[in-house]
């Protein structure tokens, strides 16, 4: 069965929304893994601020250079753990989404069905109301033919009792 005009746009429009937002957390899955390819993969190597550290790096004794090499992997290390937990957020604005759907799909299931389950009975109904209109029609001819049958054995009683029978008036 179809929903109604105004359901169905309504419905259509929530799926519209949950569809852009589900886009945008892939938007943001994408963007931190890119983020997190560049900061590992090395390929921001290329950028002025690191050459000019590598350049800088080539004047420093060893001790600043492992200085220098635990910074970075500090600097590392703290913009994973901000990778890590956007994409543990965009997960859960993801199962959050997914569980919003479900629960409008479940809603739309149950509708249809309550909609099947009404459809069903006004049919019923329509059945039931012509076997009473039919038995209604029945009874109304049933009562004319008694009332008819009534009035002839009254009419038949009448007769009989005004009709003069030659037989008596013999006999006084």
């Amino acid at each position: 069965t179809a929903l109604p005009k105004d359901k169905e746009k309504e419905y259509k429009e929530k799926y519209n929304s949950f569809k852009s937002k589900v886009k945008e957390i892939k938007q943001n899955i994408s963007t931190a893994k890119k983020e997190m390819d560049e900061r590992l993969g090395g390929s921001a190597l290329g950028s002025s601020s690191l050459t000019t550290e590598m350049i800088d790096m080539t004047q420093l004794d060893s001790q600043e250079l492992i200085d220098h090499g635990d910074n970075l992997q500090d600097k590392s290390r703290k913009a994973l753990e901000r990778i890590q937990r956007r994409l543990e957020e965009t997960k859960e604005v993801a199962n959050t989404v997914q569980v919003e759907i479900q629960k409008n799909y479940e809603k739309l299931t149950k509708i249809d069905e309550d909609l099947d389950e009404i459809d069903s009975t006004l049919a019923r109904v329509g059945r039931h109301l012509k076997a009473i209109a039919k038995a209604v029609y029945t009874d109304r001819c049933m009562m004319c033919c008694l009332f008819i049958i009534i009035v002839l054995v009254v009419v038949i009683i009448v007769v009989f009792s005004f009709v003069d029978y030659g037989d008596e008036d013999q006999s006084d």
